[in-house]
């Protein structure tokens, strides 16, 4: 009984941190309302508890620390277990080489070792209850109430806490400092909620919540989620979008095809724009310097140029350290001897290739990249069209589109979120393979005449 109720103590903080992701601008350091001379933040301290809390549920029923780890390990794939150790290694070791170790230790807490705490949890907790909704509304939620917030600083036409930026431009932040962090966490849920959508009406499995249909909730959610990306006014994030719904509809319209010879031409082109997307990519920030050139013979907009000559102190930097970057937090000293025209003072150079190759290394990168790439091809690799694989798939489109010009995994919140996503992205996984796995193990049969 005792066990029963932990475990529900253990759904209720799952539920109470992902709704909290944004919360990680509340603080505790040394100041008047909270003093501690280790700086932690509100979002950190529920994952921690959310985590012993897990542990000691674990504990108290396998009695060995390392019956939990070989359990846990049992269900992810060794190559996936491999390109995660090397991911956090890598963003690890790159604190050796940061100019600020004492930032890049609190920058690797955040953003790797507790994310990834909270992966665990959400996986094994998927593992064992099967509760995948309460999981994935939990998640939508804290998306749901900032989208709710943006509206609200719209309609009243007051921004307080991205006053300046509103004044200027007209966009809001909700709680947030700047109007692209509301973006950066609302924007990849859209493609989430049209995929749920359509999950639930094929799959007949929306229940009745709160007298309303969970189908309308979804509806309800989309729309809000919309309203408040309208609000926020990133571009970025609406290119994310863009390119995520294209993938999801365009990959749901491969699926109906029959043909099997329309098929292989088709999926050959795919990967052959995946090939070339990369590699314009790549050939576009290493010349970056040409590209700088042209814009100013051009007089091309203003606002482009600092990002550019952002993007072309990250090269220089890289470079000059092709295998460590910048360290860990280290981009914001590096970029200060490294840049040659006049660019915007920030923390990353907004770009998701050149954020993870100068903060963790050129392995920090391709092991993203390689996390992704495991996930993406083993969420839309099976037989039977699953939307919510798809539309999982599809986030880490609006990731990659979102991440060209910006920084979709470096914050507290967002790191969180994509282990989130991780998580109940191999969960649904798992679930496909044991299905296959039973399917085969079962004997044929026979009809007696």
């Amino acid at each position: 009984m005792l066990l029963l109720k932990n475990s529900n103590i253990l759904t209720l903080f799952i539920s109470l941190t992902l709704f909290s992701l944004p919360l990680y601008l509340l603080r505790c350091n040394k100041s008047s309302y909270c003093y501690s001379s280790v700086p932690f933040t509100f979002l950190e301290l529920l994952i921690l508890i959310t985590f012993f809390l897990w542990f000691f549920l674990k504990f108290a029923k396998k009695r060995n620390i390392l019956k939990i780890g070989k359990e846990i390990r049992s269900k992810i794939p060794l190559i996936l277990q491999i390109i995660f150790v090397v991911f956090i290694f890598s963003a690890g070791l790159n604190i050796l080489f940061s100019p600020d170790k004492v930032s890049s230790i609190g920058f690797y807490k955040a953003y790797f070792i507790e994310p990834f705490l909270l992966f665990v949890v959400i996986f094994d907790y998927l593992s064992e209850k099967n509760n995948l909704k309460r999981v994935f509304w939990a998640f939508l939620s804290s998306s749901i109430w900032i989208s709710l917030v943006s509206i609200f600083e719209k309609l009243l036409n007051y921004s307080q806490f991205n006053a300046l930026e509103y004044a200027s431009r007209g966009r809001v932040g909700a709680i947030y400092q700047t109007s692209n962090s509301v973006g950066l966490l609302v924007g990849p849920v859209v493609v989430l909620l049209i995929s749920y959508l359509l999950y639930l009406r094929k799959e007949n499995k929306g229940g009745i919540f709160l007298g309303i249909k969970e189908t309308n909730w979804v509806i309800i959610s989309l729309i809000t989620v919309l309203g408040g990306l309208l609000a926020s006014g990133s571009r970025g994030a609406w290119f994310g979008v863009i390119g995520s719904c294209l993938f999801f509809f365009g990959f749901v319209l491969y699926k109906q095809i029959q043909n099997k010879f329309l098929q292989k031409p088709i999926k050959k082109v795919f990967i052959g724009l995946i090939i070339v997307f990369f590699s314009v990519n790549i050939g576009f920030l290493f010349n970056i310097n040409f590209v700088i050139r042209a814009t100013n013979k051009l007089s091309i907009n203003s606002q482009v140029v600092p990002r550019l000559c952002l993007w072309e102190s990250a090269v220089n930097i890289i470079k000059e350290k092709p295998l460590i970057g910048s360290g860990l937090g280290g981009f914001a000293t590096e970029n200060e001897t490294h840049h040659t025209c006049s660019q915007e003072k920030t923390t990353y150079p907004h770009n998701i290739f050149l954020n993870f190759w100068l903060e963790t290394g050129i392995f920090g990168l391709i092991s993203f990249v390689g996390i992704c790439t495991w996930f993406f091809f083993n969420l839309i690799s099976s037989e039977r069209l699953n939307y919510l694989k798809v539309g999982l798939a599809s986030v880490l489109i609006s990731l990659l589109f979102h991440g060209l010009v910006d920084v979709p995994y470096l914050k507290n919140d967002l790191s969180a979120g994509f282990w989130t996503i991780l998580a109940i992205s191999l969960y649904l996984v798992n679930q496909d393979s044991l299905f296959k796995f039973v399917v085969r193990r079962l004997p044929p049969v026979r009809f007696r005449r």
